[in-house]
């Protein structure tokens, strides 16, 4: 119920949603003097919320900058890699069909293969609330074995419907074979990187963090586009990021983190 409520949370902060609730009002409105406010003010929230250079100054400070791999200290016993990459459900099943995020899985297999993890744990089974039993994790180390990465390399953990489960279930798994929990890297997109570090601390499992799969672009330069001109791609940011947001105070009332 927790997470169901969570959701809903989520879709009610969306900026979006405003635009279209005050559309809506404006619409439905029998004076003239409101109407015109409402619509003013939906105008402007709509302008703010779909400017690309907004959101992305917010997502490059939210995100965090990359992690340059000539800065750890390699050997890593595990990366431990968050799933929410893979469209599992697309047909022929005959090969892994990416999303966006996909550098979880990617620089997860550059990492092993340069020697800085020396086995990769997949946590995650999927996002539906009644399960189904089709799990992420059990997909995406099909990907990896057909990459070259030995199956005795690859710790499987496939109930985790959540960040706070993948890390407590993690944890149990390292914990039932006796790694080393000082020497584990932590993989998952420079967004959601806050919560799950800040859950896998919670169970026990402080992580040295590699951020990966940015929304904003590393960059100190923009056109004029960029600077004025709206993009719906910024409204889809925006809904990805208040979506974070709920679910990082979500996680602090649940004492997840």
């Amino acid at each position: 119920m927790f997470f169901v409520l969570s959701k809903w949370l989520a879709i009610f902060t969306r900026p979006f949603t405003y635009v279209v609730l005050l559309g809506l009002w404006a619409l439905l409105s029998r004076k003239r003097s409101r109407k015109k406010k409402l619509i003013t003010i939906s105008g402007i929230l709509l302008l703010v919320f779909s400017n690309p250079l907004l959101i992305n100054k917010v997502f490059r400070w939210y995100e965090g900058q990359p992690t340059e791999m000539s800065t750890l200290i390699p050997p890593y016993d595990c990366g431990i890699l968050l799933t929410g990459v893979v469209d599992i459900y697309r047909e022929p099943a005959d090969r892994v069909y990416f999303m966006k995020g996909a550098d979880r899985a990617t620089h997860s297999l550059q990492l092993y293969q340069e020697g800085i993890i020396r086995r990769i744990l997949i946590t995650g089974e999927n996002a539906r609330i009644i399960s189904d039993g089709t799990s992420e994790a059990e997909i995406l180390k099909k990907f990896f074995l057909s990459n070259g990465v030995p199956e005795r390399d690859l710790l499987i953990e496939a109930r985790a419907k959540n960040t706070r489960q993948n890390a407590l279930y993690s944890a149990q798994l390292l914990d039932s074979l006796g790694f080393n929990k000082e020497k584990i890297l932590l993989i998952t997109s420079g967004f959601h990187m806050k919560r799950s570090e800040a859950c896998f601390r919670k169970v026990g499992l402080p992580c040295t963090p590699f951020r990966v799969d940015f929304f904003a672009p590393q960059t100190t330069r923009w056109t004029v586009e960029e600077l004025i001109w709206p993009s719906a791609d910024a409204l889809v940011k925006w809904n990805i990021l208040t979506k974070e947001w709920v679910g990082l105070l979500s996680y602090k009332m649940a004492g997840y983190i």
